[in-house]
């Protein structure tokens, strides 16, 4: 996404759904749409935004404070839909429109949760390439705490925001 394989020019749409929040430059791959889009052509893109896995985020800050650990949790940083907003209008995109929404999705447990977080190719860019597995210890820590503060009686859940970004070359 931030170096594609195409000529300028050579698209009228690009639709993209659920891939640039795994981006390490949104900039840099948002430039390379427009570079690869014909005059007047059109970008639509959803991405998950910055309220996305605010529940895990919690747990493994949680845990990893607790027990003696000093190290703050790295994870993936997700942008605001105001930050996609000021990013296509910085880039001259025409008709900008940037809308979100926020879903909460139930799982059976955090193994759940997890494991569909693999199926849809999730990924942490760390930008520092530290690595954030800091042991089986952290992650019992942290499923014990998600279960306990976010759960809907037999279930979890977690919360998604949704972005909803389109813009014209």
């Amino acid at each position: 996404a931030e170096d594609l394989p195409f000529t300028d020019r050579d698209f009228d749409l690009i639709v993209s759904s659920s891939t640039y929040q795994w981006v390490n430059s949104l900039d840099r791959a948002f430039r390379e749409v427009k570079r690869t889009l014909t005059d007047n052509g059109w970008f639509i893109a959803s991405l998950f935004g910055a309220r996305t896995l605010g529940e895990l985020r919690d747990v493994f800050n949680v845990a990893t404070q607790g027990n003696g650990r000093h190290n703050r949790f790295r994870y993936q940083d997700f942008v605001s839909s105001g930050e996609v907003k000021k990013l296509l209008e910085k880039l001259k995109y025409e008709h900008v429109s940037v809308t979100h929404i926020i879903e909460k999705e139930n799982y059976h447990g955090v193994a759940d949760l997890f494991k569909y977080l693999k199926y849809i190719g999730a990924q942490n860019a760390l930008r520092s390439g530290a690595s954030s597995l800091q042991g089986k210890k952290l992650f019992k820590d942290a499923f014990d705490i998600y279960r306990k503060k976010y759960s809907d009686g037999d279930s979890i859940y977690a919360t998604y925001e949704v972005i909803f970004g389109v813009g014209r070359k």
